[in-house]
């Protein structure tokens, strides 16, 4: 009687210690899944800072992310190094050259063995024709070996933080860009962190297109301009006579949109001006802010 009693016991103060060692595992896992949920909403912070910050760059501070992106993609093919190769892309790439939804590091196995059996390749971007879109680029590489060359057109594509999520490769043919697309589109001036000037282009036919030309209503200079202009050559336009404003527009190689006024204008302040080089906005609505 008396064992039994001392089994009972045993057992009651084991099954005790039991549920204290599963209380204090329990609060431990609690604590660690705090902390890493914490260091989940720490790093989701920073990226979104990160992302709003990348929105407030300016159109030519993003062009020469982009180059650089394009001349680091470059230079890592010429000295076959794999890892900066691999450092350039996102962790998950939807698509490389045919396949779809692989990893950085299978990017570099790619271009290893691709480069493997070569003789000293070298990668050249022709960035005089690169085109720059909203996280899109398009630019001629030109590859040169011992026994051929050879061009090829390549679209990269970016993620918010600037890394390549796709690229692919095209046969680079020089073709003449019509001159609608040319002229066409929505350019500006920027000064540091705000837009001084804002030129939209539209309604390209028969040498002749609609132009709406506003200066930054948010600074002391005031002034916009909506008329027509008709091409003097490919590269030169003016607008049609108007007693208050006539201006010359020239599209420059690198698709950016050069604006003088002929005569004093009489649209804007009189100690502002239309003048200066417009690079090009892109697709998306244009505001002021």
């Amino acid at each position: 009687m008396r064992s039994f009693f001392f089994f009972c016991f045993f057992v009651l103060i084991l099954g005790a210690c039991k549920q204290e060692q599963l209380s204090e595992k329990t609060e431990k896992d609690s604590t660690q899944n705090k902390e890493v949920a914490s260091q989940n909403t720490e790093a989701d912070s920073i990226e979104y800072v990160f992302q709003e910050n990348k929105a407030n760059l300016s159109v030519e501070q993003q062009k020469g992310i982009v180059i650089n992106i394009v001349q680091q993609y470059c230079q890592s093919l010429n000295e076959q190094d794999f890892k900066k190769l691999q450092s350039l892309f996102a962790d998950s790439v939807q698509f490389y050259l045919g396949q779809k939804h692989i990893t950085k590091e299978a990017v570099a196995q790619i271009e290893k063995a691709k480069l493997k059996n070569r003789k000293n390749p070298r990668f050249f971007a022709d960035l005089a024709k690169i085109q720059v879109f909203p996280q899109k680029a398009i630019v001629p590489i030109k590859q040169i070996e011992p026994e051929k060359n050879r061009t090829f057109e390549a679209e990269f594509v970016f993620d918010e933080a600037y890394n390549i999520i796709a690229y692919q490769e095209r046969p680079f043919l020089e073709r003449k860009i019509p001159l609608k697309e040319q002229w066409e589109g929505k350019f500006v001036i920027e000064g540091g962190r705000q837009i001084e000037a804002y030129l939209e282009i539209k309604n390209f036919k028969e040498n002749t297109f609609d132009f709406f030309l506003e200066i930054n209503p948010n600074t002391d200079c005031k002034g916009k301009y909506e008329g027509k202009a008709s091409l003097s050559s490919d590269m030169q336009a003016n607008s049609f006579e108007n007693e208050l404003c006539n201006i010359s527009f020239e599209l420059r190689k690198d698709g950016q949109i050069s604006i003088s006024e002929r005569k004093p204008c009489r649209l804007h302040s009189p100690t502002c001006s239309f003048e200066g080089i417009y690079t090009l906005f892109g697709q998306k609505e244009f505001r002021w802010r």
